[in-house]
């Protein structure tokens, strides 16, 4: 089995480093294939820039398991563009029913489809995915966030195969504030909890080493999970600036002052409705504008606020649109916003919008979560 010590040890992204982000850790011990340990790369021509820090790893053939979609998915897409530029062989396995694009090959990454089973995942067997990770012939499975992935995990062991968790969502309390089960059943609402901590709990003592976006999220896992220190590692969520070489301010109607969101609207937590109160008592203001970008179940409940406050000609509803668009949103606004409630799930995050909007090189308004305090208070006003 070929050594995958220095695998997890990636972030590509740049020509040049980030000052903002260089505070991920990699742990104590320096890698031997690296020149250096301890950066985050952000930025145009980056996969390459990341390559040359490496002194002729081992390649490895590398599998990515993810129960949602792909593509698209940020994060996954800029981990396996990483390590396809240091030479690795990269394949995404991901859940056949969730995709609704399909590809075989995207930048040099390959994809397979696969169904997922019903069952709840701690209970689903093994057996249902160690046919798959044979047949993809891995040396290292990459499990991409926790749901299933704890057959996937004991497929792994099976194979013999090196395993990487990579944590997105702390999920136990993704499922304790996911509003579909707000209003239900007691049992039901802590049934769903106490499942994603037993897959939690198993995923992270099989796991070889787990990667966490940021800080918060590995204190968490350290505490409810018992992760030992040095089995912890950080890959924040950052930004390929390469999409925007090409990107051009969008064309809105010159003279207004732009406020942009940009992100998911399928939860409560996102804490969107101000931001519709925000354009009612800026009503007299006709310059603001606001651009609501993204989609999700949401929606349609803020369009009705808009509607009732009277200020549906003051917000912009684009609904999902490519990243491309997004970006372009992006160049044309002139103040973003991250208005997340701060929960104990929120404060153990870092969301990709929070990267895209510095990115863009815009000022942002931002709830006080607890990472954002942390990593920008010299740059808080």
């Amino acid at each position: 089995m070929r050594s995958s010590r220095h695998f997890f040890k990636y972030l590509s992204q740049s020509d040049r480093v980030c000052p903002i982000l260089v505070e991920s850790k990699w742990g104590n011990d320096a890698d031997p294939h690296l020149d250096h340990t301890h950066f985050l790369l952000v930025g145009p021509g980056s996969l390459a820039a990341l390559a040359k820090h490496y002194r002729a790893p081992p390649i490895m053939r590398i599998g990515m398991v993810t129960y949602a979609g792909f593509p698209p998915d940020i994060r996954i897409e800029n981990e396996a563009k990483a390590l396809v530029a240091t030479g690795h062989d990269v394949i995404v396995v991901a859940n056949e029913y969730s995709s609704k694009i399909r590809v075989h090959q995207l930048d040099g990454i390959h994809v397979r489809y696969v169904r997922f089973p019903s069952a709840p995942f701690p209970l689903a067997s093994p057996f249902h995915f160690r046919k798959t990770l044979k047949s993809c012939d891995l040396d290292v499975v990459h499990m991409q966030d926790a749901p299933a992935s704890s057959p996937v995990m004991m497929a792994a062991k099976t194979l013999s195969l090196k395993t990487v968790l990579d944590l997105h969502e702390a999920w136990p309390l993704l499922r304790f504030y996911d509003p579909r089960l707000r209003g239900k059943r007691l049992p039901l609402g802590l049934g769903h909890v106490l499942l994603t901590s037993i897959e939690d709990l198993l995923s992270t003592r099989m796991a070889d080493a787990v990667i966490t976006i940021v800080e918060e999220m590995s204190d968490y896992y350290r505490k409810a999970c018992r992760v030992p220190r040095d089995k912890m590692h950080v890959v924040k969520n950052v930004v390929d600036l390469s999409g925007f070489r090409d990107a051009v301010p969008a064309r809105l109607p010159p003279g207004g002052f732009y406020v942009t969101y940009v992100g998911g609207m399928e939860s409560y937590v996102r804490n969107l409705e101000p931001l519709i109160l925000a354009a009612k008592l800026l009503s007299d203001l006709a310059e603001v504008k606001f651009l609501m970008i993204g989609d999700g179940a949401y929606r349609p409940v803020l369009q009705q606020l808009a509607d009732r406050l009277g200020v549906h000609d003051k917000i912009v509803f684009t609904g999902r649109v490519p990243r491309s668009a997004a970006l372009s949103y992006l160049l044309a606004s002139d103040v973003c916003v991250l208005p997340h409630l701060k929960t104990p799930l929120t404060d153990i995050g870092l969301p990709h919008k929070l990267t895209q909007y510095f990115a863009a090189g815009k000022p942002v308004v931002s709830t006080p979560l607890d990472p954002v305090v942390r990593m920008f208070r010299k740059a808080v006003y």
